[in-house]
């Protein structure tokens, strides 16, 4: 589990809110929270959408895997709390291996924006396997003989979801826009304008 971001105010906001309200400043708190829950959904949608376009995940999960605890009156934080194991690899895109010795090993990518790569080592090509469970799995021998094997994962949720250069990093500010226009709505709303 890992904590993604808190969307808080500075004093310098809150009490630009508290003018901005006059003599109806003791709804300010209450204008406050839910400016704050509203970016934090907003904030879930975004970052869903952004990591399903940047990650080649067949079975998208990301908003599901984030939970949002929401802020009240009197803590107006709100926080995005992301959890998840490391995904298979084969629940991102990928390539069956050729058959026979000389075919090519399976091939799997985990960012839309990359390659097929193909994995395993030679001698031991990986395949693509499908478990007594039901699951599928990229698979490697490790040994001569047929078990034990290797299962290939790749990045968690929380990873690619908090990840500054390819997700979290690129909708940050526009979340910080949102939170602002969602205290301007809010006024606007208590004021009746």
């Amino acid at each position: 589990m890992a904590k993604l971001a808190e969307f808080e105010f500075d004093n310098e906001l809150y009490q630009h809110l508290k003018s901005d309200l006059g003599d109806l400043d003791d709804k300010a708190p209450d204008a406050l929270a839910k400016a704050v829950n509203e970016t934090a959904k907003r904030a879930r949608e975004d970052l869903a959408v952004q990591a399903q376009q940047t990650y080649a995940v067949k079975r998208p999960r990301f908003k599901k895997a984030i939970r949002i605890v929401n802020a009240k009156r009197t803590r107006p934080t709100a926080m995005l709390v992301v959890t998840g194991r490391p995904m298979l690899l084969s629940d991102f895109k990928y390539q069956k291996n050729e058959i026979g010795y000389w075919g090519a090993g399976a091939k799997a990518k985990v960012l839309k924006s990359s390659a097929m790569t193909e994995l395993g080592e030679p001698g031991r090509k990986a395949f693509v396997a499908k478990m007594k469970s039901g699951m599928t799995a990229i698979a490697q021998r490790i040994g001569s003989r047929r078990l034990p094997l290797h299962i290939y994962y790749g990045p968690s949720v929380p990873q690619m979801i908090g990840s500054q250069t390819r997700v979290y990093g690129v909708v940050e500010e526009q979340i910080q826009e949102h939170l602002h226009a969602e205290i301007e709505k809010q006024v606007d709303r208590i004021l009746g304008r």
